[in-house]
Parts: C-alpha cells; sequence; structure tokens
C-alpha cells in the first residue's frame, strides 16, 4: 500500500471485521490493528506506537485513552543534508476511550516498534502488559480515527 492510502485501507480494514468506527471494540480492533501493521508500505520508512493513560480532554474531563498509532515518514529519493527539514510523517491514530477509573491516575505507558527487534516482539510485550489486558477487555465509551501531520 502506498503511506498516503493508509488511514481508508486502515477503515476498510475495520469495516470488513464489522467493527463500527465510532464504537469500536477494543480487542478485535486490536486484532485488525496488528493485521494493519503486518501491511507492507511502498515510499515510506514506518513505526507504531501503543499507548494508554489517563488524560484530560479538551471538555476538562478526565478519561482513559488507549491509542493505536501508525506513524509513516516518506522516504527521501535522494540523501539530504542534514540543515535540510526532515520529511513529513503522518499518524494514523486510533483512540479508544474508557472511564478514567480503568487506570489510576498518572498511569501512562507507551510501547514503540522501534524499541522491538521485530513486530511480533512488539506485538507480545504489548500483549503482556496487564493494563492493555484489562483495556481490551473492556468496553470502550468512545472512539475515533484521525490523521495527523507532523
Amino acid at each position: 500500500m502506498r503511506y498516503e492510502h493508509a488511514a481508508v485501507i486502515f477503515w476498510r480494514m475495520l469495516e470488513r471485521a464489522s467493527l463500527r468506527l465510532r464504537a469500536l471494540e477494543p480487542a478485535p480492533t486490536w486484532r485488525v490493528f496488528i493485521d494493519f501493521l503486518r501491511e507492507p508500505v511502498d515510499g515510506a520508512l514506518g513505526d507504531a506506537l501503543v499507548q494508554y493513560g489517563v488524560y484530560e480532554d479538551d471538555d476538562g474531563v478526565e478519561r482513559a485513552h488507549l491509542y493505536f498509532v501508525r506513524e509513516f515518514a516518506a522516504a527521501a529519493e535522494e540523501p539530504v543534508a542534514e540543515e535540510e527539514a526532515p520529511p513529513a510523517e503522518t499518524h494514523i491514530i486510533c483512540d479508544l476511550v474508557f472511564p478514567p477509573h480503568l487506570l489510576r491516575a498518572g498511569e501512562h505507558r507507551e510501547y514503540w516498534t522501534q524499541d522491538a527487534p521485530s513486530l511480533d516482539h512488539f506485538i507480545a510485550r504489548v500483549e503482556a502488559d496487564p493494563e492493555i489486558r484489562k483495556l481490551l477487555a473492556a468496553r470502550s465509551t468512545g472512539s475515533a480515527i484521525y490523521g495527523e501531520e507532523q
């Protein structure tokens, strides 16, 4: 896939799994995200992040969030001088929202694929986290999928 089309591909993968984009179920969404991570990408360097924590949202209310993020940076076709700007990055973010009591206040953790020797090790680390297991077994109170340019 081309990274420019990754968001649409992820949405279609979720829809094929019969998941509703505004009310995603955590465990099936995680399984689709794993499949999405296994999709090869042309013309981009990639990384992924799984992060959770209790955060104060824009409305001033604290909520627990579990984020699945795939990051793409356009691969430079020619070597770039250090003083030149780095390639633009695109993030596809899946945000699952939960009541704050599911996590302790201040609890925060993140896992990056770049910190694991392989994708399978990354997945195993994420799935071994007891807080993530708790969130995957819970019912989310909301969800969103969006992109961000960096």
